[in-house]
């Protein structure tokens, strides 16, 4: 199992994310951003680059 922290949940961080969550082998342990959790929350399920995550 590979473990990945996320450094930055923009366009690039929820990607990574998005591809991660799709693979069993990569979990994410932890994500930095200066947002709120529930702001970051909100922009993956509503992520208007990479449609709603449905996770």
């Amino acid at each position: 199992m590979i473990k990945v922290g996320i450094n930055g949940f923009g366009r690039i961080g929820r990607f990574v994310f998005r591809a991660a969550q799709n693979r069993s082998d990569i979990q994410i342990v932890g994500i930095n951003d200066l947002c709120p959790v529930d702001y970051l929350a909100y922009m993956l399920k509503y992520d208007t680059m990479h449609g709603q995550f449905n996770g």
